[in-house]
């Protein structure tokens, strides 16, 4: 292959544009990471299935209610349910010991803050519960 140069045209915007999510989750629950994690590896999933590329994952049904968070559905009517990707929590949880999960609705971004890294965030995208499997 012949050595070959790539010059990039830089644009003149922030990118990611990240600062309008740093207001994400309006609500706001207390996780005890260690405790979340054990509930979702003893959990049931659900397989679903990337469109683009066929890659399967498993999913995880979180139940945001009076209580705090429950894996999988809730017997409370008013729970906010929420589906994501199982192994991308997972790897969110391990940013520390107590979490708060910031959240706004089903398909809203969620936002994992660690208190004790103050400005500090990350981002999980939701999976639309209602998609065929």
């Amino acid at each position: 292959m012949p050595d070959q140069t790539f010059i990039p045209e830089l644009v003149d915007v922030d990118f990611p544009s990240y600062r309008s999510w740093l207001g994400l989750g309006n609500r706001e629950v207390p996780v005890d990471a260690s405790a979340l994690t054990a509930a979702l590896n003893a959990g049931t999933t659900e397989t679903f299935t990337r469109d683009n590329d066929g890659v399967a994952y498993d999913v995880s049904r979180l139940s945001i209610t009076s209580r705090g968070v429950e894996v999988g559905s809730s017997d409370d009517p008013d729970a906010l349910v929420i589906g994501v990707n199982r192994a991308f929590l997972l790897d969110a949880l391990g940013t520390g010991d107590q979490l708060t999960l910031g959240l706004d609705d089903p398909i809203a971004p969620l936002a994992i803050r660690n208190p004790d890294r103050d400005g500090t965030l990350s981002i999980l995208m939701p999976v639309r519960l209602d998609q065929p499997v």
